[in-house]
């Protein structure tokens, strides 16, 4: 499960860390270790370790995505044919259960891209569960709790330190970005040697 959100100020201080080092200038920030491997059978990276991070950063791009206003980074949520003409199959998925992995296809397709958030006065959960996707079970998902908390979290964030400075947000996920596809990118290059270590590995770890 995701649980960043609701513990303590982890989702707070890992952005605002973030924040920090780009507003410093800092063309450097460790993250710490993250790992992953492939399967021939599921063309998809299995995190191991790093899971928290890497949601919490997927979360915050979605949530620029949204103030850039123009779709920035909708290609780092989903791929336009997914979005377009399949299954709409998000780039991060959560199939610890059927309620997480489809609240978060529709919160990338409902919220994330073409939503009119920006235009209400609610904060991202209230609006969230006002909208016609919402289902009553995910009250009782702890994944989707901890989303919706962190998200909330962000708009403070984001608004305390840009509000309309659409530039600086753009600027920010782009830089956002980049750190996301290298980590990936490095993911992949070592899951060929990672992967005999699958069975000692704990997935929940953050």
């Amino acid at each position: 499960d995701y649980c960043w959100g609701t513990i303590g100020n982890l989702v707070s201080d890992f952005v605002s860390n973030l924040i920090k080092h780009f507003n410093d200038g800092a063309n450097e920030l460790v993250m710490g270790l993250i790992y992953g491997y492939y399967e021939k059978e599921r063309p998809y990276l299995q995190l191991c370790d790093g899971q928290q991070r890497l949601t919490t950063l997927y979360l915050l791009m979605g949530m620029l995505n949204l103030y850039s206003k123009k779709n920035e980074f909708q290609k780092y949520l989903i791929s336009d044919f997914e979005f377009s003409e399949d299954d709409k199959e998000p780039t991060l998925l959560y199939a610890i259960r059927d309620s997480s992995l489809y609240f978060l296809s529709d919160l990338v397709c409902h919220f994330f891209i073409g939503s009119d958030f920006l235009k209400s006065s609610q904060k991202p959960s209230d609006y969230i569960k006002d909208q016609p996707w919402w289902f009553s079970e995910y009250d009782t998902d702890p994944t989707i709790v901890s989303i919706l908390a962190a998200l909330d979290t962000m708009q403070v964030l984001l608004i305390d330190n840009w509000s309309e400075d659409t530039e600086q947000v753009i600027s920010f996920g782009f830089s956002s970005s980049i750190m996301i596809w290298v980590v990936v990118k490095k993911v992949r290059k070592l899951s060929s040697s990672l992967i005999q270590l699958v069975s000692l590995c704990h997935p929940q770890r953050t």
